[in-house]
């Protein structure tokens, strides 16, 4: 059987839709063609139809989670995205790609935090990598490539660089490529001096 309502519909009280065991389809249509709310009673699954939005907080706010296209599903908070759980496994077949200005991993633990990159594969001519990458659209000759910076606070409470290895271009020619790597430490007053310094050589 079904039922058409024009206008409103007060339910003073529980509604329940179809028979346990049973079930039966829930469709709450959008204004925008073919978006909205599905439950599919045969699949066991509540869809949010192509981008609908599920809101959280308030309609319009920034807090969301949609499918802005096929395959492609985003999570969105206006200011702070709070995962919390003993464990957190990121899947990622390909890549995982994060984009902003500082990435931060804190413990209070001894020893830790620990950063591991695990490799699973034998071979003698690869491993797992750590690398510095700088895409820019043209690159020259001094232009430093990655720096590994050592900080501590000082008897004053100063965050202070103790030490750092710094990769250069000393020479970016096509065919006469030379790198520069240096190691530098503070010396007595906290200036950063070049220690040892790995330098190119000529033909």
């Amino acid at each position: 059987k079904s039922a058409v309502f024009s206008g409103s519909v007060l339910v003073e009280g529980n509604a329940t839709f179809g028979i346990d065991d049973t079930g039966v389809d829930v469709r709450i249509f959008s204004a925008t063609t073919n978006e909205g709310v599905l439950y599919d009673a045969s699949e066991d699954e509540l869809a949010l139809l192509l981008t609908t939005k599920l809101k959280f907080h308030d309609v319009g706010g920034g807090e969301e989670i949609f499918a802005s296209a096929d395959g492609h599903l985003e999570v969105n908070a206006g200011t702070t995205l709070d995962i919390t759980a003993p464990t957190v496994d990121i899947n990622a077949s390909t890549a995982v790609t994060v984009d902003g200005p500082a990435v931060t991993i804190a413990d209070s633990a001894d020893g830790k935090p620990v950063l591991t990159l695990k490799t699973t594969h034998t071979t003698k001519t690869s491993s797992s990598e750590l690398q510095f990458l700088k895409d820019a659209a043209d690159t020259e000759d001094g232009e430093v490539l990655g720096q590994i910076t050592f900080y501590g606070e000082d008897e004053g409470n100063n965050n202070t660089q103790f030490a750092g290895i710094a990769a250069e271009i000393a020479e970016s020619d096509d065919g006469a490529e030379g790198g520069k790597l240096t190691f530098r430490v503070a010396t007595h007053d906290g200036e950063l001096q070049s220690g040892l310094t790995l330098q190119d050589g000529d033909a």
